[in-house]
């Protein structure tokens, strides 16, 4: 596995640094609009504009990957999450906001699938640990960017830049990355009842793990709307949400139950 995790360890630095700055716009402008003032079904609305960025830039990012290649695209993706960025801290308006974060959704779904195509193509053994050391990564680093808003504070300019900074980062060590682009290939259409009928255990778990997320992240902005508590310490306190997420990637048990639900065989 060593081996594998050296060859692609520029693509894991490049994301990690990347989702860095996602997670720290994500908890930045929540909570900049909540400071605002923002009324709780405008601020939901706003940052729903990402997932359903996620959902367009499934169907947009492919076309995208195959015409352009994986660097270049991972290029212009990080580009567009950078401008993103900065134009939340340049302008306020959450209208303005929700479709910037469509775009910042569509750009971020596309630099996924840039890594985790690439990734695929590289580690054709160990593939279950490679991915979980990924899945490890990411979550870490998204809880990190999240306490990165205490240097600056919520609806500070500096925040946003800093944002961009971490996306234009995490671009260098992709863009300098000596390993080979994986050959582009046409996407084969999946159903969801052709997932389901491969892996009942993994959608209906994807479907339950969503919901209790959602509703637990519910419960808990109760809590950090509440103005006793400074906006400062709010950032510190949404990152405990990911800890269990990332401990569940310790269990090695996770690629032998991936290789029986899906049939897969190194």
């Amino acid at each position: 596995m060593f081996p594998t995790l050296t060859s692609v360890s520029s693509l894991l630095l490049g994301m990690g640094i990347l989702l860095c700055g996602s997670g720290m716009l994500g908890t930045l402008l929540g909570l900049s609009a909540a400071q605002a003032g923002l009324p709780s079904w405008l601020i939901g609305l706003v940052m729903s504009g990402f997932f359903l960025g996620f959902i367009i830039g499934s169907l947009l990012c492919p076309h995208l990957i195959r015409r352009v290649g994986h660097i270049r695209a991972f290029g212009a993706l990080a580009a567009v999450s950078a401008i993103a960025a900065l134009l939340h801290g340049l302008v306020f308006d959450p209208w303005v906001w929700w479709v910037l974060r469509i775009f910042n959704g569509i750009s971020v779904v596309g630099l996924y699938m840039v890594i985790e195509s690439w990734l695929n193509e590289r580690a054709r053994h160990n593939r279950g640990q490679i991915f979980a050391v990924y899945m490890m990564i990411c979550l870490v680093m998204l809880g990190v960017g999240q306490f990165l808003v205490l240097i600056y504070g919520p609806g500070h300019l500096a925040s946003f830049a800093l944002v961009a900074i971490l996306f234009c980062l995490g671009l260098i060590p992709i863009a300098l990355t000596p390993a080979l682009q994986p050959t582009p290939i046409k996407a084969q259409p999946l159903s969801l009842k052709a997932l389901y009928h491969r892996t009942p255990v993994g959608v209906v778990g994807a479907l339950v793990a969503g919901i209790a997320s959602g509703l637990s992240l519910f419960a808990l902005w109760r809590i950090l709307r509440e103005p006793a508590v400074a906006p400062e310490e709010k950032a510190g306190f949404v990152p405990i949400t990911r800890t269990s997420a990332v401990a569940a990637e310790l269990d090695p048990r996770t690629e032998q139950q991936a290789e029986l639900e899906l049939g897969y065989k190194p």
